[in-house]
This record gives C-alpha cells, sequence and structure tokens, in this order.
C-alpha cells in the first residue's frame, strides 16, 4: 500500500499538451486519407501498365512504360515509408511529454525518423516533377527550344530539392522538432511551382495548338476534338491545381508559424498530394491508346498522342479543299487496325 502511495500518479495533459496532441491527430488522420487514395490509384495504375506490357519486345513503347511502372512503385515506396516514419516519429515523441521521460536515446532516433521521411517527402516531389516534365517533353519531339527549358527547370527542381533535403537534415540533427526559419521553404518551393508552372504552361499551348490545327488540317467534327482536348485540359487544370497548392503552402509558410495548425497539416498533406498528381498523369498514360471513335461513320480510331502527331503536320488543300499530303496519308494509314501503334 505504502509503495503504491509513493508512486507518482499521472497528471491530467496541459493545454499545450493537448493542443500537440490534436495536431498530430489531424496530422495522421489526413495522411491515412490521402495515402488511401494515393495506394489505391497508384495500384490501378500499376495493373494497367501490366496489362500493356512491360516486356521490351512486346511492343516499341514497352520502355516508356516499364519506366512509369518503376517511378510509380518508388513513389508508392516512398509514401508508405514516410506514412510508416511520421506515425513512429508522433507515437516516440509522445514518450518526452511523459512525467518519467524514457532512458534510451529517444531524442535520438526522433532525429533520424525526421531525417528519413524528409528525404522519402523530397524524392516524391523530385519524381513527381520529372513524370510531369516527361508528359509535356514527349508533346515536342522535335522542338529543340520548348525541351531546353524543360531540362533547365528539371535541373533547377533536381538542385533545389537536393539542397533543402541537406539543409533540412543538418537542422533535423541539430534539433528535431526544427522546421527552420520562414524562407527556408523557398529553396525548394520556388524551383517546383517554376516547373510544373512551365510544364502546365507548354501543355495548354499544345492544347490550343492542337485544337486549331486538327480543326483546320483534318477537318474533324467538333465532338471528336472534344473527346481529345479533354485529355488535354485535364493535364493543364492538374497542373495549375498543383501549382496552386505549392503556393498556399509556401504563403502559409511564409506569414503564419511553424507551429501553426495549418502549416502542420499542410506540411503533412503535401507530399500525398504531390505524389496523387503524376499517378493522374500515368493514368493518363496508360489509358491513353485505348481506341476512341472519332468518326462513327467511318471508323477512324485514333490516340491522344496521334492525334497530335497529325495535328502538327501541316495540310495543302487541293482544288477540292479536301486536305491532303502527309496529314491525308497518315490518317488513312493510321485508320487501319494493323497499323496502329501503342502509345505509352
Amino acid at each position: 500500500m505504502s509503495s503504491t502511495l509513493g508512486q507518482q500518479k499521472s497528471q491530467p495533459l496541459s493545454d499545450s499538451d493537448l493542443y500537440i496532441v490534436r495536431i498530430w491527430i489531424l496530422q495522421t488522420a489526413v495522411g491515412f486519407l490521402l495515402y488511401g487514395v494515393y495506394a489505391t490509384l497508384s495500384i490501378i495504375g500499376l495493373f494497367l501498365l501490366m496489362s500493356k506490357g512491360l516486356s521490351v519486345s512486346s511492343s516499341a513503347n514497352a520502355k516508356p512504360r516499364l519506366a512509369l511502372f518503376t517511378l510509380t512503385v518508388l513513389m508508392l515506396a516512398f509514401s508508405t515509408t514516410s506514412l510508416v516514419v511520421y506515425t513512429l516519429f508522433f507515437l516516440f515523441q509522445l514518450e518526452t511529454a511523459a512525467y518519467d521521460p524514457p532512458e534510451w536515446d529517444v531524442i535520438g532516433l526522433l532525429k533520424d525518423l525526421n531525417v528519413v521521411g524528409n528525404f522519402m517527402d523530397r524524392m516524391n516531389y523530385l519524381i513527381s516533377d520529372g513524370i510531369v516534365v516527361w508528359r509535356a517533353w514527349i508533346m515536342f519531339p522535335h522542338n529543340t527550344v520548348a525541351r531546353s527549358v524543360l531540362a533547365i527547370c528539371m535541373i533547377g527542381s533536381f538542385v533545389g530539392t537536393f539542397v533543402d533535403a541537406g539543409i533540412s537534415s543538418a537542422r533535423f540533427l541539430r534539433h528535431f522538432d526544427d522546421n527552420g526559419k520562414k524562407g527556408d521553404l523557398l529553396i525548394i518551393a520556388l524551383p517546383l511551382i517554376i516547373t510544373n508552372a512551365v510544364a502546365t504552361g507548354v501543355i495548354g499551348w499544345k492544347a490550343w495548338s492542337h485544337y486549331k490545327n486538327i480543326k483546320q488540317n483534318l477537318n474533324l467534327s467538333v465532338s471528336s476534338i472534344s473527346r481529345v482536348q479533354k485529355v488535354l485540359l485535364l493535364l493543364v487544370e492538374s497542373g495549375v491545381i498543383y501549382c496552386a497548392l505549392w503556393t498556399t503552402y509556401t504563403t502559409i509558410s511564409l506569414i503564419g508559424s511553424s507551429g501553426s495548425v495549418s502549416f502542420q497539416v499542410y506540411s503533412s498533406a503535401m507530399p500525398f498530394m504531390s505524389a496523387l498528381y503524376p499517378i493522374l498523369i500515368v493514368l493518363i498514360a496508360a489509358l491513353e491508346n485505348s481506341r476512341d471513335d472519332l468518326d462513327s461513320k467511318g471508323n477512324v480510331r485514333m490516340s491522344l498522342s496521334q492525334s497530335i502527331r497529325f495535328a502538327s503536320v501541316a495540310a495543302t488543300p487541293d482544288a477540292s479543299g479536301r486536305a491532303s499530303g502527309p496529314d491525308m496519308m497518315a490518317l488513312e494509314s493510321s485508320s487501319d487496325p494493323g497499323s496502329h501503334r501503342d502509345t505509352v
């Protein structure tokens, strides 16, 4: 009885402790919610890529599919590791708030967990940019200027990501809960925003050029054009939303404190939202070679990449006003089911 009375009883949590616990619960809930959506879409994308064949000998476009498959698996692995690491981080951090702190080096473990989670998130940001730039890259096979700009932007994202990862890791090793100065996020945010804005801009320009050229040169119906336009517009809209998310995140980090609820929740959600964006690109790429009827009477079928290639070739109208030359030959050869090429 006396030993029981001599023991220190648990005390109610202070208001500051309750505030921190509420933030942890909210961060964990948002993280698991977004991860569930992301993991589901990733599995669907992997299944679609596998169903089209990943063997190099299966088709001429198996290599890009294999690359997308590998990047999707890597992003899923990075996201899963990040979720597990930060969940462990929250659980172990609870022990530091106890009346009797643990005797083992929990602070050292928290530092290591933060460094690992930080690196996993940065890798997702970089792969996300790579997939988006690749999607814009293949739309300009002969445009050196566009490809050069995209390459420079990707190099900037690469440098900014690894510089930020190094600075953040050094900061976390000093103190596991050090989020740095307000402007530190700009090291990674600005290159990522610029890269995605440029990629989205060139895709939007291609969508507009495609709409004008294919309507003039191939004389397709409005309904058939709209099916291709929807895919391109989806790429543009998703890119604009992603840039807006990064801009909002950067603004919150600059005008708010690192301990605010909005910053903490946003910082937990951004890695998974960054992973969701390229998965949408992967799903579009995987579904792209499904043949859509562009002409119900002529039974002409065309994929997005084919349609863009056809629209980029100038047509020469003959005396009857019909398109002739390379455009018409490309369209006619494409109409033959035996001449259809798979797209990524």
